[in-house]
């Protein structure tokens, strides 16, 4: 309604929100938040994670102070106990309380594993959504994949296996003329594309290899495309990610559940052929 009259009734009265124990809740021009420690930066390597009761709230009225400068917790302490009794309802409402900070499993039931102590893995089409932290570990040490496809020659296309999205990550697909492409970057830094040719119709074999120059963290990589056994192109990137990817991307075969790694459209389906299987064999370091 703003962008017809700047002066029109707000249409939004309440929005919770909730991130790793975070959490706020906004209503009719009021705001209430408490952080639960520890910075979005440095998630995953060893952060302390403080009790839900230790959390401070703070809170703040947007119609006069959109930018949160001025807390008015103390001030009005009747309409901040008002706002997180809203929060617990809201929450109860969505099904994330009692609270749980995912970065702190003590005194949580245990959630079965799908990679933790493997070092070999198979996957077929449809084996998308996987957090990165359930799919084969592919950062910080070397690993070779292997997958067998069946070709049309020049129209045969889609991912075959990515790992992260846009911002960083890694990915083997066909683009529209049945290339096999690999493109991985790593933020900002840098980014390495490997391009073989045109696949001709019927069984290929395509391989990707990356031997990681460890040990330690963020160390380069050497990557080496393969196709029926030959080498098509090879490649290095100088700085591998610490951790992870990321946070809130995914491991997906036959498809990509998130935003794309390389240059092709959004989901892109593995279509006009057949993606039989992708193995995974991981260094177990």
């Amino acid at each position: 309604p703003t962008f017809n009259d700047a002066d029109a009734a707000e249409v939004h009265h309440r929005q919770y929100f909730e991130v790793f124990g975070h959490r706020a809740i906004y209503a009719d021009g009021w705001w209430a938040s408490a952080h639960h420690g520890g910075v979005p930066w440095a998630i995953g390597v060893g952060q302390d994670t403080p009790d839900f009761a230790d959390d401070v709230w703070e809170l703040y009225h947007l119609d006069t102070d959109f930018s949160q400068a001025h807390d008015l917790a103390a001030e009005h302490p009747e309409k901040l106990a008002e706002l997180t009794d809203l929060f617990r309802a809201e929450a109860e409402r969505v099904g994330i309380w009692p609270m749980h900070d995912t970065r702190d499993h003590r005194g949580q039931p245990p959630r079965p594993p799908l990679s933790e102590g493997r070092t070999s893995f198979r996957f077929h089409p449809g084996a998308v959504g996987f957090p990165e932290n359930q799919a084969p570990k592919l950062v910080g040490r070397s690993w070779h994949l292997q997958a067998r496809v069946e070709v049309r020659a020049g129209r045969t296309r889609g991912v075959i296996m990515t790992m992260g999205g846009r911002p960083a990550g890694l990915a083997l697909w066909l683009d529209e003329g049945a290339v096999p492409v690999f493109d991985h970057h790593t933020f900002e830094y840098g980014r390495l594309i490997l391009r073989g040719e045109p696949l001709a119709d019927g069984e290929r074999v395509i391989e990707l290899v990356c031997h990681y120059r460890g040990p330690g963290w963020a160390k380069p990589a050497d990557f080496t495309l393969i196709v029926d056994g030959e080498v098509v192109a090879e490649g290095s990137v100088q700085l591998t990610p610490p951790v992870f990817f990321s946070i809130d991307e995914t491991f997906d075969v036959g498809a990509t559940h998130g935003s794309p790694v390389g240059d092709y459209p959004a989901h892109y389906p593995f279509v006009d052929g057949s993606l039989r299987w992708v193995d995974i064999e991981i260094d177990g370091g």
